[in-house]
């Protein structure tokens, strides 16, 4: 697995983490992930827009331009819908700007909380002596972050 950050950024983060936790009296813990759910649906929807963009111009260039549509003409055109569908696809796959496109807000909001919520469980951050722990949650995909005190922390926090 490739690390996310550099050991410089490492030592750096342990070091602010020390002296947070030698304030707080809370045990942190920081988690930073590439993201936090597979989202297998995003190629499909953008192989579904790719098609149906493609779909939209060969209609309107047939009302722009009329001519006598043969099979060959309508082979071409659903190669043309399908080939452009799968490269949209491709794209989402390998670039995450554009799958993100096709991520709403509302999903990736839910599916960073619950990532970061099983791995407090997980990891039973729980289980400190004075319910003081907490976690910094870091998903670069969906450019979310989340903070996740245990009861022990409710009214110190701000």
């Amino acid at each position: 697995m490739k690390s996310i950050l550099t050991e410089e950024e490492r030592a750096r983060l342990d070091e602010r983490i020390g002296q947070a936790e030698e304030r707080t009296k809370a045990e942190v813990v920081v988690v930073v992930v590439e993201r936090s759910d597979s989202y297998a649906e995003l190629p499909w929807k953008a192989f579904a827009l790719g098609a149906s963009v493609t779909g939209l111009i060969v209609f309107v260039l047939g009302f722009l331009f009329p001519y006598r549509a043969s099979q060959g003409t309508v082979l071409v055109a659903m190669a043309g819908m399908l080939a452009f569908g799968g490269a949209c696809a491709l794209l989402a796959i390998f670039v995450s700007g554009f799958a993100r496109l096709f991520l709403p807000r509302y999903r990736s909001e839910v599916e960073v909380r619950q990532y970061a919520e099983s791995l407090f469980l997980q990891r039973e951050l729980f289980a400190t002596a004075e319910r003081t722990g907490i976690l910094l949650f870091v998903s670069f995909f969906e450019g979310r972050a989340v903070i996740l005190p245990d009861r022990g922390l409710t009214g110190r926090l701000k």
